[in-house]
């Protein structure tokens, strides 16, 4: 009984746990790419 009721107590923290770092991995993802264009860029540029 309580250990069920410590698994409810914490999906949602675990949850949250998840969505963050899905969401910094995502950002963390989506800079690079912009990065990384924006060099290829400057080195299209620069030659």
């Amino acid at each position: 009984m309580v250990a069920g009721a410590t698994i409810i107590a914490a999906a949602p923290v675990v949850a949250a746990a998840g969505a963050a770092t899905g969401a910094f991995l995502l950002s963390r993802h989506m800079r690079h790419r912009r990065t990384r264009r924006l060099d290829s860029e400057t080195n299209q540029l620069g030659g």
